[in-house]
């Protein structure tokens, strides 16, 4: 809508439903988006406590990651990479199961 209009969404609400709904659901679209975040770390946490690592160390070292991906990278060299890179760890991890089920 913002690339056909030249407009963002709080000011697409606001022109048919007035200040006072747009400010609640700006508020509201926050709050979501919070709780979005902390289950996604939430996620990072249960999925590398499977691999005995702490949450004290993953969440922060992961909001560290994805800080300095925000702040100091672009899409051109995360957009393609990064996919990549996840798919071998998930190999990776899959490999390691099958390897310590022959060895048990």
């Amino acid at each position: 809508m913002g690339v056909v209009t030249g407009k963002g969404l709080s000011d697409l609400i606001r022109e048919e439903f007035g200040l006072r709904l747009t400010f609640v659901l700006m508020v509201l679209l926050v709050i979501v988006n919070y709780t979005n975040v902390v289950t996604e770390f939430i996620g990072i946490a249960g999925s590398l406590h499977l691999f005995h690592v702490t949450k004290f160390i993953s969440v922060p070292f992961c909001a560290a990651l994805v800080w300095f991906m925000v702040v100091k990278g672009n899409y051109k060299k995360y957009g393609k990479n990064l996919p990549r890179r996840l798919g071998r760890l998930h190999l990776l991890y899959f490999c390691r199961r099958a390897l310590a089920a022959q060895l048990a």
